[in-house]
């Protein structure tokens, strides 16, 4: 695809952790006029999803014949895979997507046991013959959600709670808000206060074409893994989240990756953890400390903004006068 600037792309990309927004976004998008999207590919995940076996009965883009297996870890399989399913779909005038799962390098457990805490598809953009230049010019972009309810959603799920690990699960949430802070980011709850205009900007970003014909076809596409929300009435709503045990607040007080992952993405501290702030001058030190990383973030978003780049407010989330983010309840969630 050449861009009006006269830059080629290869497909763009979306990251984005389980349960944090990305299948209904995903979904909405791949709804419109000119895309098809492939779900939860990632380098190290062949053998629970594999792109040709998902683009084959999907869109008919390849022939069983046609079908390679691939071993997980395989990046230059995936490549080609990616490459003949895209003149596939470039055949028939289509923008292939990619949402990945994230999990596998930041997380990990119980598909990865020792996860890369690094994105594995940055080896994709490089070429093969090992000089280290990127000749995939690959948009990519992820998206978000409170990560304490990216927390209470990912625990309880059936096939996480057998190897379970807070530590490992925060320590790879912090380091996800890390690196995305070098690409566009979006919040889930930002998209469910302004569907349209959020997903304008994400086109604007995956440098695909808008098409308000989504509201009309989100409800009907079935070319999805997963799903997090409950649609009800035509509308689309958060599914409700279960409350905060005591103990969960007592953990997350001493919770350092929690808190540096709050002020990445731009979420505000829970009420009852700012009560509880107010009674901690260890707190207050902590929140002091990681502040200077917070606004690395920050300071590269606007300085993005002052360089003229494209709309990018929604990403990040709008905010009441008192700081408070709109999206958000009273307690914080």
């Amino acid at each position: 695809m050449i861009h009006p600037n006269g830059n080629s792309y290869s497909c763009p990309l979306i990251h984005h952790l389980a349960c944090s927004g990305g299948t209904l976004i995903s979904r909405c998008l791949a709804s419109m006029g000119g895309v098809c999207f492939l779900i939860e590919i990632h380098p190290l995940g062949h053998s629970s999803f594999h792109p040709l076996r998902q683009a084959a009965p999907w869109y008919g883009f390849v022939e069983e014949a046609e079908i390679c297996e691939l071993q997980d870890g395989d990046c230059k399989g995936l490549r080609k895979a990616i490459e003949l399913i895209e003149a596939r779909a470039t055949q028939r005038d289509l923008r292939l997507v990619i949402r990945d799962w994230a999990n596998l390098d930041w997380i990990g457990f119980p598909f990865v046991e020792k996860p890369p805490l690094r994105s594995s598809w940055d080896d994709l953009c490089v070429t093969s013959n090992d000089s280290g230049k990127r000749d995939w010019n690959v948009p990519r972009v992820a998206t978000v959600c409170h990560p304490l309810g990216q927390y209470l959603r990912c625990k309880d799920l059936d096939a996480l709670k057998p190897s379970w690990n807070d530590e490992v699960f925060w320590r790879g949430t912090r380091l996800f808000a890390e690196a995305i802070q070098q690409m566009c980011w979006f919040r889930f709850e930002d998209f469910l206060a302004a569907p349209k205009t959020i997903l304008r900007e994400l086109c604007a970003a995956l440098v695909i074409p808008y098409d308000p014909a989504w509201q009309q076809q989100w409800n009907s596409y079935t070319n999805i893994t997963g799903e997090e929300v409950c649609v009800k009435r035509g509308g689309i709503e958060p599914s409700e989240r279960r409350p905060v045990t005591q103990e969960t607040w007592n953990r997350l007080r001493d919770n350092d990756d929690f808190y540096v992952t709050l002020e990445l993405l731009g979420y505000p501290l829970p009420e009852p953890m700012r009560r509880w702030q107010t009674q901690s001058i260890l707190l207050v030190g902590r929140i002091d400390k990681f502040s200077d990383v917070a606004q690395q973030g920050l300071g590269w978003r606007s300085g993005a903004l002052a360089a003229g780049g494209p709309a990018r407010s929604g990403r990040y989330g709008s905010t009441t006068p008192t700081g408070r983010s709109v999206a958000m309840d009273r307690t914080g969630r």
